[in-house]
């Protein structure tokens, strides 16, 4: 369901402007039906399979912060719980040491990347 439905609308979602078919309510109508079950989920327990952070939460993380950043507001407001779960996971260690920020690259400062 994940793997397949949930990506599915997720990309949509994300990528509304390449995907015409349908609107771009539409498509977050469909995300909202999977932020609903976890965030019901998550209204109970603070990772998806109880209180200890799992391969799931893990699995799961960086389409659900995907979806978020399409709408944060709309994220935030909608899926208290799921927000929350999210705020933590971007918090944690394991993710900030993956996730290390770079400066944006200026060509003009330091130089071409040569990409062959």
């Amino acid at each position: 369901n994940n793997d397949n439905e949930f990506k599915y609308w997720l990309d949509r979602y994300k990528y509304h402007v390449r995907y015409e078919e349908n609107s771009y309510e539409a498509y977050q109508n469909n995300v909202k039906i999977f932020f609903n079950q976890y965030n019901l989920i998550l209204k109970e327990q603070s990772f998806f399979l109880g209180e200890q952070i799992s391969l799931v939460d893990i699995a799961l993380m960086p389409f659900v912060r995907q979806g978020a950043h399409v709408d944060l507001n709309w994220f935030s407001e909608n899926f208290p719980s799921l927000f929350k779960w999210l705020e933590n996971l971007k918090a944690h260690s394991l993710f900030l040491s993956i996730m290390t920020k770079f400066e944006t690259w200026d060509e003009k400062s330091k130089g071409h990347i040569v990409t062959w």
